[in-house]
C-alpha cells in the first residue's frame, strides 16, 4: 500500500515537471500557452528623389500639373494592408476634397513582401489653391497607422505671357485717298487663353506724332478707318494689343501715303470662279483681274467668303486668290475693289459646294434605278401583249 502511494506521488510530480517544462521551453512546433500580439504596420517616406522628406512631388506647380503621392508601407509580420488601404487624404482648408480619401495602388504589383516595405502611389491634378494638406492612412488585421498632416502641394496660376499680334493691312506702299475709308486688319492670339479677352488700340504715326485712331476695341480683328482729310506722306499704323493681365504686344505697318484726289468715279468689280460647282476640299480659283477703273488703276482687291448663315469664312487680298471649302453648302463670295482715290465697287456670286462624288445636276442613284425598272417593265409588258394578240389571231 505504501509503495503504491509513493508511485502515485512520483507520477504526479513528473507530470507537474513536464507542464512546467512545456511553459518555460516550448517545442519547435508551438509557443507558450497564450496569444502572440500582432504588430501594427508603419508608413514612411520612400526616400526617392522628390520624396526624401514628404510624400508628394512636385511641391508647387500649375493646375494642369499631375501631382504624385508616394508612401512606403511596412509590416514586420509581412501582412498586407487591409482591402482598400493604404489611403491618401487630401484636404483643402481643412476639409476633404471631392473623392478623398483615395485608395492607393502598389507601385510594383510583383512585390508581395511587406516586411521590408512596399511603395504605394497615387496621381491626380488639383485646382488652384495654396491651402492644401494631406496625410496617409493604412490598416492591417485591425491595426492602424497614419502619417502626420503635411502642407502642400501649392497650385498657382501659370505665369502670364504677352499676347501676339501682326498687322495684315496696311502693309506699306499703299496710296490711300484723303477722307476715304480703308480697312485696317490684323491677327492676334493669347498663349494664356481666349483671344476674345484681348483689347486693341490703333494709332496713326506721322513722323514723331502719335494719334489714336480707335480703341480700346474688344476682340476685333478689323476696323473701318475714315482717313484724315489731308495728305500725309510716309504714314504708318501702329497696333497695340493688351491682355487681361496688363501685358501687351505691338506691330507697326510699313510706310504708306494718304493723297488728295479729285477722282470720284468708282471702279467696276468683276470676277470669275473656277470651278463654279466645286467639291469639298477642291481648290477654287478666284480671279478679279478683269475688274476695271476708267480713271486709273485699282489699288486694292479684298475677297470675303461667307457661309449660308452670313458668317465670314475667309478673307483674301490681291487680284486673284484660291480657297478650298471645308464643307458642302451654299457660300457667298464678295469682291471689293478700290481705286487710288478711295472709290470702290463690289460684286458677289453664290457658289454651291458639293460633297465628294456628287455630280452637278445628277439624279440620285435610286431615281435612276426606278427609271430603269420602269423601262424594263414596259418592255416586258409590251412583248407579252404582242404574243397574246398573235395567239388570238391564230384562233
Amino acid at each position: 500500500m505504501y509503495t503504491k502511494r509513493v508511485g502515485v506521488a512520483v507520477l504526479s510530480l513528473l507530470f507537474a515537471l513536464c507542464l512546467a517544462a512545456l511553459w518555460v521551453s516550448p517545442p519547435v512546433f508551438g509557443g507558450p500557452i497564450g496569444i502572440v500580439p500582432h504588430t501594427s504596420p508603419s508608413l514612411d517616406w520612400t526616400g526617392e528623389p522628390g520624396f526624401e522628406a514628404d510624400g508628394v512631388s512636385p511641391d508647387a506647380e500649375i493646375p494642369s500639373t499631375v501631382f504624385e503621392w508616394r508612401v512606403r508601407y511596412t509590416d514586420s509580420d509581412d501582412d498586407p494592408p487591409d482591402a482598400g488601404y493604404p489611403l491618401l487624404h487630401v484636404l483643402k482648408s481643412g476639409s476633404e476634397i471631392s473623392g478623398s480619401p483615395f485608395q492607393m495602388a502598389g507601385a510594383d504589383p510583383s512585390d508581395t513582401t511587406y516586411a521590408d516595405g512596399k511603395v504605394y502611389w497615387y496621381f491626380r491634378s488639383l485646382a488652384l489653391g495654396t491651402d492644401y494638406t494631406y496625410y496617409f492612412e493604412a490598416r492591417s488585421l485591425g491595426q492602424g497607422a497614419s502619417t502626420s498632416v503635411l502642407p502642400g502641394p501649392t497650385v498657382s496660376p501659370p505665369p502670364n505671357q504677352p499676347p501676339l499680334v501682326f498687322l495684315n493691312s496696311p502693309t506699306g506702299g499703299e496710296r490711300w485717298p484723303a477722307g476715304g475709308r480703308r480697312f485696317i486688319t490684323w491677327g492676334m492670339g493669347d498663349p494664356d487663353g481666349d483671344p476674345d479677352s484681348l483689347t486693341v488700340d490703333l494709332f496713326l504715326l506721322e513722323g514723331t506724332n502719335r494719334q489714336r485712331i480707335a480703341g480700346p476695341l474688344l476682340s476685333e480683328t478689323m476696323y473701318d478707318w475714315s482717313l484724315p482729310p489731308r495728305a500725309i506722306r510716309g504714314a504708318r499704323v501702329e497696333i497695340v494689343v493688351t491682355d487681361p493681365g496688363g501685358l501687351n504686344a505691338s506691330d507697326v505697318s510699313g510706310a504708306f501715303d494718304i493723297v488728295l484726289s479729285s477722282d470720284t468715279t468708282p471702279p467696276v468689280a468683276r470676277f470669275t470662279v473656277d470651278p463654279q460647282s466645286p467639291h469639298v476640299g477642291a481648290s477654287v480659283a478666284l480671279d478679279g483681274s478683269t475688274s476695271i477703273d476708267d480713271s486709273g488703276s485699282i489699288a486694292s482687291y479684298t475677297w470675303s467668303i461667307y457661309d449660308a448663315g452670313g458668317a465670314l469664312v475667309a478673307s483674301y487680298s490681291g487680284p486673284t486668290a484660291t480657297h478650298a471649302f471645308a464643307s458642302s453648302g451654299t457660300y457667298r463670295i464678295v469682291l471689293n475693289v478700290t481705286d487710288a482715290s478711295g472709290n470702290w465697287d463690289e460684286e458677289e456670286q453664290e457658289v454651291l459646294v458639293r460633297d465628294r462624288g456628287q455630280t452637278p445636276g445628277a439624279f440620285p442613284v435610286w431615281i435612276l434605278g426606278m427609271i430603269l425598272l420602269a423601262v424594263v417593265t414596259l418592255v416586258v409588258v409590251t412583248v407579252l401583249l404582242r404574243r397574246r394578240k398573235k395567239r388570238v389571231e391564230l384562233l
